[in-house]
């Protein structure tokens, strides 16, 4: 009997080596700087409550999901304002309550999932010239529609966070649009006790982020504030704990009006570029957040303590200038020059 709870014990030793995990508290960044930013006027088109912000190529694209248009579009780096686009609905070269602070751009523009069953293509290659977009629909099937934070792991695997954890109560979806397949992966973290089932989703919930080589993807928790990296395949890779607010459930679910952490999340290939608020969602229109920088083995490596209540943010191709949006502002762009931590 001793033999086979040794072999039980080492197989579970394994698994958990697989994935590391740290609870570094009080983490030390490397790094840490206060620059100041600089605003550029722009036509009163951006919305900080709602708004998202996507760099593709030269170009800046706000997205306003309630808006009658959607898409206002700025060349960098003056944020001369070009044009709008783009209208609510569901029929063609329309979006329904697009989700714009999951949008990302890709090679021919900007990727987002809107408030029905479909992932849009929105094609930019020729907006500069002639003021034209294209759109591609990918739809996914049913039980996926109420999909939160959804991304596309590659150019046929889409994912996400399902509904209330799915058919199988787990924290992610995938469904693959060559084979029709559907699989459900991970498994919560188990910081609490006495969590309702049904409130992990609620509880675990956050921004997720695909590594442009496309090997790994991340997902940073609004409420709890930790971090976990995944391979493409679904494995787990590092999981980083750095604070568990206490008094965060109540009769098994999450009280009103909790702290949120990660808020914005920016990848590049080296760094993942992360949005802290550290408030309440009444409080972050006075709150001036954090940017922390880490790389993708989980380290820290740069914290930039922002000067104004930034609500989203994305950098620049060649990852020096921050671009960003705040709460209380319709009319500005606020831009951060980052040289000194991202050489």
């Amino acid at each position: 009997m001793k033999s086979i709870y040794a072999i039980i014990l080492a197989i579970l030793t394994g698994l958990c080596l697989n994935a590391q995990s740290s609870r570094p508290g009080n983490t030390e960044f490397p790094i840490q700087i206060e620059p100041s930013s600089r605003s550029i006027t722009i036509p009163p088109k951006i919305y900080g409550h709602l708004s998202s912000i996507i760099i593709y190529k030269n170009l800046l694209v706000s997205i306003e999901p309630y808006n009658d248009t959607i898409f206002s579009v700025f060349k960098l780096p003056s944020c001369k304002y070009l044009g709008c686009f783009g209208i609510n609905g569901r029929g063609p070269d329309e979006y329904f309550r697009p989700d714009a602070r999951n949008a990302v751009a890709t090679n021919n523009g900007v990727l987002l999932k809107d408030l029905s069953d479909r992932f849009i293509y929105t094609d930019l290659n020729n907006y500069l010239e002639n003021r034209t977009f294209r759109t591609r629909v990918i739809k996914v099937p049913g039980e996926l529609e109420a999909l939160n934070n959804g991304f596309l792991l590659n150019d046929s695997i889409v994912c996400g966070m399902p509904y209330v954890g799915g058919r199988e109560n787990k924290p992610y979806v995938k469904f693959d649009m060559n084979t029709k397949k559907v699989e459900y992966f991970g498994y919560w973290p188990t910081l609490y006790k006495g969590v309702k089932d049904k409130a992990n989703w609620i509880l675990y919930s956050g921004r997720s982020r695909v590594k442009p080589d496309r090997s790994m993807f991340v997902t940073f928790m609004f409420y709890v504030r930790m971090f976990r990296i995944y391979r493409c395949s679904g494995e787990l890779y590092q999981e980083v704990i750095l604070e568990t607010p206490q008094k965060l459930i109540e009769n098994g679910e999450l009280r009103p009006y909790p702290k949120q952490f990660y808020t914005c999340i920016r990848v590049t290939n080296d760094l993942i570029l992360a949005l802290n608020t550290a408030c309440s969602g009444p409080e972050m229109p006075k709150t001036n957040p954090t940017l922390e920088i880490w790389n993708w083995n989980g380290k820290p490596v740069a914290k930039v303590l922002l000067d104004r209540p930034i609500s989203q943010f994305d950098i620049e191709n060649e990852g020096k200038l921050l671009y960003c949006i705040e709460w209380n502002t319709m009319d500005k762009i606020f831009v951060y020059n980052l040289s000194e931590v991202l050489k």
